[in-house]
């Protein structure tokens, strides 16, 4: 298993990269409609689109997923580190943060964080709660998102509970 940047350079311990693995009981191929296609690139390593890096003992920590990356001023920004910031926030639900990357008009990307909030609205706790998540959120990496707080069961997810990325960021720039 390693970890490569966006160059296809391997990457040191606690560098965040896509996540590479080799072995025997990997598959070689993916069966398709037009046939069998390599799965693997041509020296037996399968690119996982898992963001990740390995630690000094070289274990394995899943971050998130590549396509799922939010890129602002040509730093990667793993969505699931800053929902992780948003939700240890008093007052926000467990497991209802979504983060994404929006495309500005002058071609700039900022973080937007959509959290549910615990209670229903009350502007007190709604200011607080914004502040602490930026503050958190720009404590941690240097920028400032923005913060949308919504009630309970805003946030799309899936049957299984799992929160559907896409189309919260859909729902997001739709209504704006």
């Amino acid at each position: 298993m390693k970890t490569i940047d966006s160059s296809g350079v391997g990457l040191p311990a606690h560098h965040l990269g896509e996540i590479l693995v080799h072995s025997a009981v990997v598959t070689k191929c993916d069966v398709t409609a037009e046939g069998d296609v390599d799965a693997c690139d041509g020296n037996g390593w399968l690119h996982t689109g898992d963001l990740g890096y390995l630690t000094e003992t070289g274990e394995i920590v899943v971050c998130g997923r590549l396509k799922n990356v939010i890129i602002v001023a040509g730093r990667n920004i793993c969505p699931s580190e800053i929902e992780r910031m948003a939700e240890a926030v008093d007052g926000v639900r467990a497991g209802a943060v979504v983060a994404f990357g929006v495309t500005l008009a002058d071609g700039t990307e900022e973080i937007t964080v959509i959290a549910e909030t615990l209670d229903d609205y009350d502007e007190d706790l709604h200011r607080r709660v914004r502040r602490q998540i930026m503050g958190n959120i720009f404590g941690a990496i240097g920028l400032s998102p923005n913060v949308v707080l919504v009630d309970r069961g805003s946030i799309p997810k899936t049957a299984s509970g799992k929160i559907c990325h896409l189309e919260a960021k859909k729902m997001f720039t739709e209504a704006k």
